[in-house]
């Protein structure tokens, strides 16, 4: 299954390929997909479409990391801006270090490991300044994840629970998740983390 991973594919097709094989993949996906993320579009510019498709490899890794350490020790690593700084990498529209980042935050989501929600707590708690306006939006969707994860399973990877791709859908359950005493103990710290006041963030509204 692996040789169906050409180097000659489209990023997209690559990124859909990816996806199968981090389900049913062992270690040699592990070394194919960061290979991925880290060498294989060395100097290349990437069209937003492109670089959309990229980033969803490291959501991929997330699979994996629920089996492999391997794959789990690199989002660790992915999570770090200062990691990307150092890759040549390619450029583009979506190609940046928090783009990365915070791909790698959602790989970590999708990893559903008992360790994650304290990786979470830990980058909120350290991240000050440009580095928390950078991920912070992202942060707070990789726990969203992580929470979905958690709560509906294989549901939730199988598309049982809303239609892949619907957008609506999926910001309807983040607005809901967003009124929980969690959901909004994170968007506030979000909004903070991003200069807007507190005001922003309505409070839930009652029934009569």
């Amino acid at each position: 299954m692996i040789k169906a991973y050409r180097a000659t594919d489209t990023i997209d097709k690559k990124s859909k390929i990816a996806r199968v094989l981090a389900h049913i993949g062992d270690e040699q996906v592990v070394s194919l997909l960061t290979n991925a993320l880290t060498r294989e579009h060395v100097g290349r510019e990437l069209t937003r479409y492109e670089g959309q498709s990229l980033g969803q490899v490291a959501e991929c890794l997330g699979f994996l990391a629920r089996r492999y350490d391997s794959a789990f020790n690199f989002l660790m690593q992915g999570i770090e801006p200062a990691f990307w700084s150092q890759q040549p990498g390619p450029s583009g529209p979506y190609v940046s270090v928090k783009g990365f980042s915070g791909d790698c935050l959602r790989g970590l989501a999708v990893s559903r490991r008992p360790e994650v929600p304290a990786v979470f707590d830990s980058v909120r708690a350290r991240s000050t300044g440009t580095v928390a306006r950078a991920l912070s939006g992202s942060l707070v969707d990789a726990v969203y994840l992580y929470q979905m994860q958690q709560q509906y399973g294989y549901a939730w990877d199988n598309g049982e629970v809303y239609l892949t791709g619907d957008f609506d859908a999926y910001m309807r359950m983040f607005r809901e998740w967003g009124q929980t005493p969690e959901g909004r103990d994170w968007r506030r710290w979000s909004q903070t983390a991003k200069g807007i006041t507190n005001r922003m963030i309505k409070p839930p509204r009652t029934r009569p």
